[in-house]
């Protein structure tokens, strides 16, 4: 039986939004023979919508990805996914305040932060700072798995949080790595079937 991966935290499938998106992409493209994935979408119009893209399931959530509505979305969504999915890959923490929840789900639970610091975005005001840092620093300690993509993120989370964290680069060639290769596979071994 197939392991179920929930990919949580794009605006969906197929990927016309961003990195996050095209990242899921990837995955459910190279991987979608390996593992059963479930892609949460956001609010969309019913004659809009999709059941299937690149082999994953399409879960659509009945609020928005971004705005004032974006931490409802993923607070829907990963409940859904605890309940459902053996791997939850959440990415871009919004509410990482909810991930501790999955000491009661006990499920993998693997989070990337993107490439940048969101809790230091001159963008956002101080109080949206302090909220990004306490999310982001929960999500850090809460992951079976933390994803950087560089260096220097990945040193930021070591640092900041004292969470270990493994760097992946954006790309999609990196999601299929030979069963014989094992530098890759000691490298990411989160990938490794168990």
């Amino acid at each position: 039986m197939m392991k179920k991966v929930a990919i949580v935290g794009t605006a969906g499938l197929p990927a016309n939004y961003g990195g996050f998106e095209t990242l899921a992409e990837n995955l459910v493209k190279h991987l979608a023979g390996r593992y059963e994935f479930a892609v949460y979408c956001k609010r969309t119009p019913r004659k809009q919508r999709q059941a299937v893209c690149c082999g994953a399931r399409l879960i659509y959530i009945p609020f928005h990805s971004n705005g004032w509505q974006s931490p409802l979305y993923d607070i829907a969504s990963l409940m859904h996914a605890f309940s459902t999915a053996d791997v939850v890959l959440y990415l871009g923490p919004v509410v990482g305040y909810v991930l501790p929840l999955n000491r009661l789900f006990a499920k993998n639970l693997i989070v990337n932060f993107g490439g940048l610091n969101e809790w230091e975005r001159e963008k956002l005001s101080t109080v949206e700072k302090k909220y990004m840092f306490m999310s982001c620093s929960l999500a850090a300690r809460s992951a079976t798995s933390n994803i950087a993509d560089n260096f220097v993120l990945q040193k930021n989370i070591e640092d900041t949080f004292q969470a270990n964290s493994v760097v992946v680069r954006y790309g999609g060639d990196h999601t299929s790595i030979p069963a014989d290769d094992s530098e890759l596979l000691e490298r990411y071994p989160f990938v490794q079937e168990p």
